[in-house]
């Protein structure tokens, strides 16, 4: 008679198979049972504070608030003008590639930043100009900048 070709190892690593198996239809059938009936069971509603709840809110009771109670987080930053007048500068540094640069004031000597959106020229060093002096979130800008002739 033939020896069987089942050994010990195959026959624990069939076993341990079929547990497996075993395990796993066990936990679907418990996900099924714990499943929500409805669609109802399933829906999440957010309160005034966003937290989420399993009742509806009542729209009759939410507080409506008007524009002009909400807080700013960031107050807006304003642009102001600090006097109409034109001063004058030398450009001490431009990029091209960044679009920026500086006017140093001819009266105060002061640094004043100044971006290409706000000249009707092609701006480079050294150019003498004529601006309207404006206070920014970082300090002052140059606006309205024309060459001076």
């Amino acid at each position: 008679m033939a020896k069987s070709k089942e050994t010990f190892s195959k026959r624990e690593m069939e076993n341990r198979k079929r547990k497996q198996r075993q395990e796993k239809n066990e936990r679907k059938l418990a996900r099924k049972d714990q499943a929500p009936k409805s669609f109802d069971d399933m829906i999440a509603y957010l309160d005034e504070n966003g937290n989420l709840t399993t009742q509806p809110v009542d729209i009759k009771k939410k507080k409506v608030y008007s524009l002009e109670e909400v807080p700013d987080a960031v107050p807006k930053a304003e642009h102001f003008i600090l006097d109409d007048s034109m001063h004058t500068g030398n450009v001490q540094y431009f990029s091209k590639s960044k679009g920026f640069g500086f006017i140093n004031d001819s009266v105060t000597g002061e640094r004043i930043f100044v971006h290409k959106d706000q000249c009707n020229f092609p701006i480079m060093e050294g150019d003498k100009v004529t601006y309207i002096l404006r206070s920014g979130d970082r300090g002052l800008l140059a606006t309205l900048v024309r060459k001076a002739v």
